[in-house]
């Protein structure tokens, strides 16, 4: 992570790596700390790293997706950091 954030200025490929630590079959610390747990920063250069571009993941989108994988005050923190709402949310 501290590569990623001090070190690579955002690179792509660097991103491409760490995201693949999100992964639903990671151990959830790594996940957290890809979705910004630890540092909201982290979240916000990998945004702009990978978006909007998904073929520059590691691995498929589903591979990161699913159901209930993530706790709910973890991807709350993810919207809250990149300013998103929940779809269907009114905001």
């Amino acid at each position: 992570v501290r590569v990623f954030a001090e070190e690579s200025y955002g690179d792509p490929v660097v991103a491409s790596a760490l995201w693949a630590f999100a992964a639903l079959g990671m151990p959830r610390e790594c996940r957290e700390v890809c979705w910004g747990m630890q540092d909201p920063a982290v979240l916000l250069l990998l945004h702009r790293a990978l978006a909007p571009e998904a073929d520059r993941l590691l691995w498929s989108v589903a591979a990161y997706t699913g159901p209930g994988q993530e706790a709910p005050e973890v991807l709350q923190h993810a919207l809250d950091v990149l300013g998103l709402t929940r779809e269907g949310d009114v905001s």
